[in-house]
Order: C-alpha cells, then sequence, then structure tokens
C-alpha cells in the first residue's frame, strides 16, 4: 500500500555571494563531474600588502581575502591564490612572475601603496591581461594611476556585501569580455620562454636567479635579431635596431634627472621625460602608454623622496622612492624586459624585497651622473647599442 511521506522541504534560495554549493547540488552532483568542474576553475591570482603575522596589515589582507575577494570569486568560477601562499618574502620569483603574466584575473589590493604591490602591479599591466584594482576606502591614488578604476572597500559590516557587489560586478564584465582595456600595452617579451628556466637554476641564490631571468631574456633578443636579419639581408650580418629614445623614470630630483637627460643627448640618444611630451588631452596614464610604445631603454631614478614603514613597525621609517616611480618601474620591466632597464638608486633608499638581488647603480646623497658615466655606456653597449665612449 502506498507510504505516505511528508513533502520535501525547499531549500532556501542560495545567497549571491554565499561562496558554498547548495545542499541539494552537493547530494546530487556526480564525483566526476564535481572533479571536472574544478580543473576547468580559471585560476584569480590576489596580490596585496601581508605585513607579519599579527599585524594589522596582515589582519586587513586577511579579512578582505575571507569576507570579498574569495566568497565572490568562488561564486563565479575562479580559484583564488593569494601572493604568499607560494613564495615566501624575498624577491619576486619565478612562480609570481607566471602568476602575473599568465593568471585569468588578477586583483591588486594597493592599500597603503605597498611598494611590492605596485611594482607587481606595473607587471602586469604591461602585459595587458585583466586586472582589478581594490583599496581601503581614504587611500590616496597615485598619479600614474588616478584614470583607471580603482574600486574603494571597507570591511565595516554593514558594507562588506557593497563591496562584494562592486568586485562581482567588475568581475563579471570581465567574464563577458565587456571591458575596453586602458591597459594594450605589447609586451616585448616571450612569456613562455620563462618556464623553460631550469629548476637547477631557481634553486640558485637570489642574484643567480635574476640572472638567469636576463638571460633568457638576451637569448630571446639574439633570436630575433638573428631571424630579422635573414629576412632582411640574407647575404650580410646585421645587427637588431632598438630606438634610441630612452624613456626616464624619476621622482621629485630635477637636477639628476636633467643631467641624466644632457648626458644621453650626448651619446646621440632622444631621452623621453613624460611631463616635458605635449598633453594631447590624454590621461596621465594614455599618455605614459603612448609614449613607452617606442622606447628601446628606460632608467628608472629612485632618490629619496619619501619616508614608509610597515604600520605595525611605523618607528622602522625608511627612505623610500615614489610608489609612482616603483610602479613604472615595474611597467617598463614587463615592457622591456629586465636587460633594458638600468635603475639608479640614490642614497640609501629602501628597494622592495621583490628586487632584492637586481644591481643598481648607485650614486651617494650629492653625486652626480659623471661618476657612473661609463658604467651607464656599458649598460647602453650590453643592451645593443653603438655607443661612443669618447663623447662622455
Amino acid at each position: 500500500r502506498a507510504i505516505s511521506r511528508p513533502a520535501p522541504r525547499p531549500e532556501p534560495p542560495t545567497a549571491w555571494f554565499a561562496g558554498r554549493t547548495p545542499q541539494r547540488e552537493r547530494a546530487t552532483t556526480p564525483p566526476r563531474i564535481a572533479r571536472r568542474r574544478v580543473r576547468s576553475m580559471k585560476e584569480c591570482f590576489l596580490i596585496a600588502p601581508i605585513g607579519p603575522e599579527r599585524s594589522e596589515v596582515r589582519k586587513r589582507s586577511d579579512e578582505l581575502f575571507q569576507y570579498i575577494i574569495h566568497p565572490v570569486t568562488t561564486e563565479l568560477g575562479y580559484k583564488l591564490l593569494r601572493v604568499d601562499q607560494i613564495s615566501i618574502p624575498g624577491p619576486i620569483t619565478a612562480d609570481i612572475l607566471r602568476k602575473l603574466i599568465d593568471a585569468d584575473l588578477v586583483i591588486a589590493d594597493i592599500t597603503d601603496l605597498n611598494p611590492n604591490v605596485m611594482y607587481e602591479l606595473g607587471i602586469r599591466h604591461a602585459f595587458g591581461k585583466p586586472v582589478i584594482m581594490l583599496a581601503e576606502r581614504g587611500q590616496a591614488i597615485p598619479f600614474d594611476i588616478t584614470n583607471v578604476r580603482v574600486i574603494f572597500y571597507s570591511l565595516e559590516l554593514a558594507e562588506v556585501g557593497y563591496s562584494k557587489h562592486l568586485l562581482a560586478s567588475s568581475i563579471e564584465l570581465i567574464i563577458r569580455d565587456e571591458v575596453q582595456s586602458d591597459l594594450p600595452i605589447r609586451a616585448a617579451v616571450d612569456i613562455k620562454s620563462f618556464e623553460k628556466i631550469s629548476e637547477r637554476e631557481l634553486t640558485q641564490p637570489t642574484s643567480d636567479s635574476f640572472g638567469a631571468y636576463i638571460n633568457v631574456l638576451k637569448s630571446i633578443e639574439s633570436r630575433l635579431a638573428a631571424v630579422e636579419s635573414k629576412l632582411d639581408r640574407p647575404s650580410e650580418k646585421s645587427e637588431k635596431q632598438y630606438s634610441r629614445r630612452i624613456f626616464i623614470v624619476h621622482g621629485h630630483d630635477g637636477e639628476l634627472k636633467n643631467e641624466l637627460a644632457r648626458f644621453l643627448e650626448k651619446l646621440e640618444f632622444e631621452p623621453i621625460i613624460l611631463h616635458e611630451q605635449p598633453d594631447k588631452g590624454e590621461t596621465i596614464f594614455s599618455k605614459l602608454r603612448d609614449e613607452m610604445s617606442d622606447v628601446g631603454f628606460a632608467f628608472i631614478i629612485l632618490p629619496p623622496d619619501d619616508i614608509g614603514a610597515i604600520a605595525s613597525r611605523i618607528e622602522e621609517l625608511k627612505a623610500r622612492a615614489r610608489q609612482n616611480v616603483v610602479f613604472e618601474h615595474g611597467l617598463f620591466c614587463g615592457q622591456l624586459g629586465p636587460s633594458r632597464i638600468c635603475a639608479i638608486r640614490k642614497g640609501d633608499v629602501e628597494i622592495p624585497s621583490d628586487l632584492h638581488g637586481v644591481l643598481y647603480k648607485t650614486l651617494p646623497i650629492g653625486g652626480n651622473i659623471g661618476s657612473i658615466a661609463f658604467d651607464i655606456v656599458k649598460e647602453l653597449r650590453a643592451a645593443g647599442y653603438i655607443v661612443d665612449a669618447n663623447k662622455v
């Protein structure tokens, strides 16, 4: 005979940002489908200031991860990975580079304008791939990116939902390919070549790891030069021609900037200083993008313009370069490759840990370009330029 059973209780509607699979779906989804679904998830890489354990910076970063970014990205089909989950503090690693280049989406928390975050953000921008910038409400934005959209979030309980909504809306636009990117900068490096660096090279000391990247990039350049030579002049050897327009990234040290520009002019280069170029009604970032599209080399001047420290260690204030300078350093590194950049450090300027192991030309406070003139000539020659040292 018929056995009466109570009607099944209806499932409550799943909250948009619940960040979990509804109970009924968990019960009825075959394991094989569930595993396939996990494998097909896109990858979202989060770069953010981390800070020491139990510091206010770490607490804020963890709460942002847990209450805003993770539930939204999981709901929209992304596997979220934060920068500290794949590396230890120190120089930027091959794994981080691969994530910055290959991840389907990068989210950057630029709160406090952390130097490592700004540098990594610059690299991602250089490859012109989807990136969303977040900042805690009240954060001032560097002028380089004032015209690029930034989502301001709040960790206050009453406003977390709205912050999640703003983030979800931005990600959905990217998923539907409705975002008109303001970053169509074509990278001049072979992305996949980074993957060819052997495990042996990656386990070497810091300076060797960066040497591996530089060697890879030089190898790419030489192969391109060889191909170009065969196509253009099959019967004779030729040298790859690089633009003699050289970009100068600088802070507030106008005297050092002008001295470097005049020095480059003596060597028959065309120095490019952003504020000296016509605006043509463009935003600062658009102007920067246009000017850097036809440069063959870049100098990064790192003067002690700012003072900063980790929020939990305010007594450890150190001299820093402007965060715009750090951002543009990463931008040009992604655009040109590390071998076509020369960084000039003035005084005891703090260096982002991503860049530990990178060699700098160091000037003491009060020093001038003349003291490193021959070093600059060597760098330009190593980059493939013909330079007459007699003009120094």
